[in-house]
């Protein structure tokens, strides 16, 4: 690769880097550190580069130099390491960071069924359903919509959700509950997130058994038909038949 840009970011935040799996981006590890590289232009990425925790951006000469964006001194030169695809190494998957959920013993949070029913934002479907869905539907339909897929089901998260069998939410400000339930006795997000660890972009997914799956917000990718196959092909599905 070619690259014209670099980052490096702590071991934790390669999950954050998996936004970036469908573009010409390969990384390496070095110790505690990720290192990325990428031949797209520099000023096409900088934003998503820079919203991954941690990150340190730098220019990189034809010779394998680096200089820290903003810099034109070289500090330094590209590891000497094996690269690899970021979409070879990171699969969009769904996993939970804490199952079961819990909550300080002070606060028993359940789902209780509510009159106020609000309109459904996001979908839980099986991947089959939702892979059909997508690669029959029209672009202009698939374009509010981002999802993150699981080894058996995909969260299609976006309004108006999909007309396909799955069970819908009503998402606000990163919780998501059943349609036709509530929280109880706290709904507010804005007390909620900081209690369930939540960071920006992440989703919390209630299930009617009160208990929850944190899906990390940088495995949500946008719903486009090479997305989606994409997807597919990197994450291992199960069979939906049981």
């Amino acid at each position: 690769m070619n690259a014209l840009w670099a980052a490096r970011i702590p071991e934790t935040s390669l999950a954050a880097a998996s936004s970036l799996r469908l573009r010409p981006v390969e990384f390496c590890t070095v110790a505690d550190q990720v290192w990325l590289r990428g031949s797209e232009p520099f000023e096409q990425i900088q934003a998503a580069l820079a919203a991954l925790p941690g990150a340190q951006l730098f220019m990189v000469s034809a010779d394998g130099l680096i200089v820290p964006a903003g810099a034109r001194v070289p500090t330094g030169r590209l590891p000497a390491r094996p690269w690899v695809a970021l979409s070879n190494g990171i699969s969009v998957t769904a996993p939970t960071s804490a199952l079961p959920g819990t909550l300080p013993k002070k606060v028993p949070l359940r789902l209780i069924r509510t009159e106020n029913i609000r309109e459904s934002n996001l979908l839980v479907a099986t991947c089959e359903t939702w892979r059909d869905f997508a690669l029959s539907i029209s672009t202009v339909r698939l374009r509010p919509l981002k999802f993150a897929l699981s080894s058996s089901h995909a969260v299609i998260w976006g309004r108006p959700v999909p007309a396909i069998a799955g069970v819908q939410y009503v998402e606000d400000r990163g919780l998501a509950v059943p349609s036709g339930f509530a929280l109880h006795p706290l709904s507010d997000p804005e007390i909620l997130r900081p209690l369930l660890q939540l960071s920006e972009g992440d989703l919390a997914l209630f299930r009617e058994d009160g208990q929850w799956d944190v899906i990390v917000g940088g495995l949500f990718v946008s719903a486009t038909r090479s997305a989606v196959r994409q997807s597919f092909a990197a994450t291992p599905v199960e069979n939906d038949a049981t």
